[in-house]
C-alpha cells in the first residue's frame, strides 16, 4: 500500500477511477490492490447487486466479456458526464486458459476452440474501441490496449509453435495518444526493447504528465 503508481498520480490530479472485471475481485486480491490505490472497482458482485445480471447468474469465471463491455459502455458514460477527467480500466477473461469461454458470438467452425475465442475476444474489444472513438470526450481520451501475460493454453501454445517466426510477446496498443508524429516513429526507428514497468511513465506521458528526465522509478518512457 505504500507504494505509488499510475493511480495514485491521477488521483492526486482529480482523476475519477474506476475498474471492472467480470469475476470476483477477491481473486488475487485484486481488489484490495485497486481499492487501496484509489479505484472503485466494479466486480461480478457488482453487477448481481446492480441488478445488471441475474443473482444465480454464473459462467466461467463470473461474468462473459462481452456483459463487462455493456456495463462498462454505461459506466464510462456517467462517469464522462461529470466533467472531470477519468481513468477506466477493462479487464476481459474469455480468453482465460485452458481454453477459453465460448459465447454466443465465439466464432463456429472446425478450428481449435481457443483459437475461435481469441477471434471472439478480438471483435469484441474492437467494438468497444470502436464504440470509445464514437463517444465526445475520445477527442481528449487515450485507450490503451496492454495484455498481462502470454496465454497458458497448452492447446494454443502447441498450435502456434507452428508459426517459427511468431515470437511470443504480449500485445500492447497505443491509440489516440496526442503525441507528435516524431515521438511515435522514434519507437519505430529504434525498435525499443522494454519491460512492464516501462508502461507507467509512458502512460502518465500520454495522460500529459511531465517527467523529469523520462523516469520513473526503475521505468523509463517510450516516448522519451
Amino acid at each position: 500500500k505504500n507504494l505509488y503508481g499510475i493511480p495514485d498520480v491521477l488521483s492526486a490530479a482529480g482523476y475519477n477511477l474506476e475498474f471492472i472485471m467480470g469475476s470476483d475481485k477477491v481473486f488475487g486480491r485484486r481488489g484490495d490492490l485497486l481499492e487501496t490505490h484509489g479505484f472503485n472497482v466494479y466486480d461480478y458482485n457488482s453487477a448481481a447487486e446492480n441488478r445488471d445480471i441475474p443473482d444465480d447468474y454464473y459462467v466461467f469465471w463470473g461474468m462473459e466479456d462481452e456483459k463487462t463491455f455493456d456495463i462498462a459502455k454505461r459506466r464510462i458514460t456517467e462517469i464522462a458526464r461529470k466533467g472531470k477527467p477519468f481513468f477506466y480500466g477493462v479487464e476481459t477473461g474469455d480468453t482465460h486458459a485452458p481454453n477459453g469461454y465460448v459465447s454466443e458470438d465465439t466464432p463456429s467452425g472446425d478450428d481449435l476452440q481457443y483459437l475461435r475465442v481469441v477471434q471472439g475476444s478480438d471483435k469484441e474489444i474492437y467494438d468497444f474501441v470502436t464504440w470509445v472513438q464514437a463517444q465526445p470526450f475520445y477527442e481528449n481520451t487515450a485507450v490503451i490496449i496492454a495484455g498481462d501475460h502470454l496465454s497458458m493454453s497448452p492447446s494454443f501454445q502447441n498450435f502456434i509453435k507452428k508459426f517459427e517466426d511468431r515470437h511470443g510477446n504480449v500485445y500492447n496498443c497505443f491509440i489516440n495518444t496526442g503525441l507528435e508524429k516524431a515521438e511515435i516513429d522514434s519507437l519505430k526507428e529504434n525498435d525499443r526493447i522494454f519491460e512492464i514497468w516501462d508502461l507507467c511513465p509512458t502512460i502518465l506521458h500520454v495522460a500529459g504528465a511531465d517527467i523529469p528526465g523520462g523516469r520513473i522509478g526503475i521505468g523509463t518512457d517510450l516516448f522519451a
